[in-house]
C-alpha cells in the first residue's frame, strides 16, 4: 500500500506499507493540518487505486487489501480572515458587520476560508445607541479593503477593521420669537434656519 499526502502525517505512515492479503486497512489524516500563521490546509478527500475506493470526500477510508493499492490525500489551502472594529463602545450591542449575509456584533468574527472562494462584507452605519442622543458612524476601513462594503476573492490571509466615530444629536431651539418674524434666527455651520 502506497500512501501519499502533501500535508499532515497520514495513517498508515510511510510511502510503502506491506500488508497481508485480506487485511482490513483504515487510512486516515487529521484535517485541518499544518497551520502556520494565517494559513492551513483542509482535506478534501482522497483518490485511490487497487483495493482502495477510487475516491471519497472524508478524512478516512477503510478497505480490505487484495492487490497493490494506493491512497492519495487531497488538500485545499485555507486562509484566516478577521473582522474587527475601533471606536464602538460597549454601549452598542447590535449588529456591526454583515459577512456573507450573517450579522456579527462589535466583538467581530474570524473565519478560515478556502483559497479562491468569494465572500462579501458590509460594515453597518449608523449604529444607534439611543435615538436622538448618540450613535456611531462608519468612518473608514483598514486592512485588505478601504471600502465600507466589498466583495473579496480569497488569496491570502488578512484583516478588515471598521473604524467608527461617535456622533451626538444636537438640537437648537428658541423661545420668545413670535410667528410674525420670518427671518434668520440662528446660523449653524453656515446654514441659516428660521424659527
Amino acid at each position: 500500500l502506497t500512501v501519499s499526502s502533501d500535508h499532515d502525517s497520514p495513517v498508515p505512515s510511510g510511502p510503502d506499507n506491506w500488508d497481508d492479503t485480506g487485511a482490513l486497512i483504515t487510512a486516515s489524516v487529521t484535517s485541518p493540518a499544518d497551520q502556520v500563521g494565517g494559513t492551513r490546509y483542509r482535506c478534501t478527500g482522497w483518490t485511490g487505486t487497487g483495493s482502495a475506493p477510487s475516491s471519497g470526500t472524508g478524512t478516512s477510508a477503510t478497505f480490505a487489501i487484495t492487490e497493490p493499492s494506493s491512497v492519495r490525500w487531497n488538500w485545499i489551502t485555507q486562509f484566516l480572515f478577521t473582522f474587527t472594529q475601533t471606536g464602538v463602545g460597549t454601549d452598542y450591542s447590535g449588529a456591526m458587520v454583515t459577512i456573507d449575509s450573517l450579522a456579527y456584533d462589535r466583538s467581530g468574527a474570524s473565519f478560515w476560508w478556502d483559497n479562491n472562494s468569494i465572500h462579501s462584507f458590509s460594515f453597518q452605519s449608523p449604529l444607534v445607541v439611543t435615538t436622538d442622543v448618540k450613535r456611531y458612524t462608519w468612518n473608514s476601513t483598514s486592512g485588505l479593503s478601504t471600502l465600507q462594503a466589498d466583495t473579496i476573492t480569497v488569496s491570502n490571509p488578512g484583516t478588515f477593521t471598521g473604524n467608527y466615530k461617535t456622533q451626538w444629536y444636537v438640537t437648537f431651539s428658541q423661545t420668545g420669537v413670535g410667528s410674525d418674524f420670518s427671518d434668520t434666527v440662528v446660523t449653524i455651520d453656515g446654514a441659516n434656519s428660521d424659527r
